[in-house]
Formats: C-alpha cells, sequence, structure tokens
C-alpha cells in the first residue's frame, strides 16, 4: 500500500498495549511498541529474532490492520464529502 495513503499517526490500543505489557517487558515490550507503530506508518513487517515479540506482534497485527483500514475509509468518505 502507497506510504501517502497509510495513517500520519499510530494510534495504541489500550486492549493491545495492556495485553502485550502483562506478556512483556522492558526492550520487548518496547520493541513491540516501535515496530506497531513503523507497521501502521509505513506498512512494513518488523524484522526479529524474538519468538516472544514475534508472536505477540502476530496477535497485535489484526488489530492494527483494522484501525489502518478504518482511517482508509474515513480519508475516502471525507474526500467524497468535500
Amino acid at each position: 500500500m502507497d506510504v501517502d495513503k497509510r495513517p500520519n499517526a499510530a494510534l495504541i490500543n489500550r486492549e493491545w498495549y495492556e495485553s502485550a505489557a502483562g506478556v512483556l517487558s522492558g526492550r520487548k515490550l518496547a520493541d513491540l511498541v516501535l515496530y506497531a507503530v513503523q507497521y501502521v506508518l509505513y506498512g512494513t513487517m518488523p524484522e526479529t529474532s524474538d519468538n516472544e515479540v514475534r508472536l505477540v506482534f502476530a496477535m497485535v497485527r489484526p488489530a492494527l490492520d483494522s484501525d489502518v483500514s478504518k482511517y482508509i475509509e474515513r480519508c475516502a468518505r471525507n474526500a467524497a464529502n468535500a
């Protein structure tokens, strides 16, 4: 997907963050948040060798995809209404 169509900000959902914080801590949690922001803004998959971070990211990814889809739909609706 074109980067220009992606959100220019990343939403950190409390539900997935608190769930992730229950499993990950410290550097791993920070990596997950950075990967989520990178994924939302640029659509690129993070590369990590850490299995825990990879697993939690796989669980968070559907929420991120949903947020991006809603953003794109809202932008299209607003453009049509302008």
